[in-house]
């Protein structure tokens, strides 16, 4: 019998965090990748927009992070985040330019406000004074820490859609498991991270606010942009609401209530660890059954 994809696969054990090169083709992909889901098709798509350029500042935050840590094994999963978050990067880029913007969206105005978060707001800090170098620093690490819980309750959630049931196209359905399950695979890293850096609730605390706050608005705004340049969707913000809580209830999308409100409780609990969220068995089980995984390696 074959093994339905919310099966629980064997547990791999203790797992050696690693880069894949991926190969996607996303040419000839319609806009609304879900057939007669638009919203769900451009909600999941904005990914591809903001994901380039938050998965590039995590990386220059870890590199600026990297050399004041003495711990070997943190050391070594930094090094394996930061791979695999480049990879991510470069993927989700191309899939802007050769699937979303091939099919006539214009990102322009959003990428500039995305680039203007991570180049400006959340850039290093300029002080000369170390401590509050320092301080700054573990402010950026705890807000990916942040982020990467969201990343990885999104991962959890890509490997158990109904995406296939719907007639989803593959590439990006492949597209987004591939990644939701590298973020499952790493998601104790930032914590951990940031943990090294400054144990305080407080700081976690404080990440947590401003990520909860930042994806659900750039969520909202985002997708009700897309939408409205959509030549191929008339709906009116209600509607698109409406579409939006139909679209969760099929498991096309995650439901916000869990997302930015259960999941955040969660990650608020100071007896938390990033290992609740999600399954190792199914994220390693998936990479090894990855299309673009195995496609790169032949």
């Amino acid at each position: 019998m074959r093994r339905s994809r919310n099966a629980e696969p064997i547990d791999p054990g203790p797992v050696q965090i690693r880069p894949r090169q991926v190969q996607f083709d996303f040419s000839d992909i319609p806009l609304h990748w879900i057939p007669g889901h638009p919203v769900a098709s451009d909600l999941i798509g904005l990914l591809n927009i903001g994901v380039p350029a938050f998965e590039r500042w995590t990386v220059e935050t870890f590199n600026e992070a990297l050399p004041l840590v003495k711990d070997d094994k943190l050391a070594e999963d930094m090094r394996a985040f930061i791979g695999q978050e480049s990879i991510h990067a470069a993927n989700h880029e191309r899939a802007l330019r050769d699937f979303m913007v091939a099919n006539g969206v214009e990102p322009t105005a959003m990428l500039r406000q995305i680039d203007y978060l991570f180049s400006k707001v959340l850039a290093p800090s300029r002080s000369t004074n170390p401590k509050r170098r320092h301080n700054h620093l573990c402010d950026r690490l705890w807000l990916i820490a942040a982020m990467e819980h969201y990343t990885a309750v999104f991962g959890h959630f890509a490997l158990n859609s109904a995406w296939d049931d719907y007639g989803a196209h593959p590439t990006l359905v492949d597209l987004y498991r591939w990644h939701g399950a590298e973020e499952v695979e790493h998601r104790t890293v930032s914590h951990d991270v940031a943990t090294y850096f400054s144990d305080s609730y407080w700081d976690r605390l404080s990440g947590a606010i401003f990520a909860v706050i930042f994806l659900f608005g750039a969520f909202q705004s985002g997708t009700w942009y897309l939408m409205k340049n959509d030549p191929q969707v008339e709906m009116t913000w209600w509607q698109a609401q409406r579409a939006r809580w139909l679209d969760a209830k099929h498991r096309l999308l995650p439901r916000y209530w869990e997302a930015f409100g259960k999941e955040t409780l969660t990650y608020l609990r100071p007896g938390f660890s990033p290992d609740e969220v999600g399954s190792m068995a199914q994220a390693v089980a998936y990479l090894a059954s990855s299309p673009a995984a195995r496609a790169a390696t032949q």
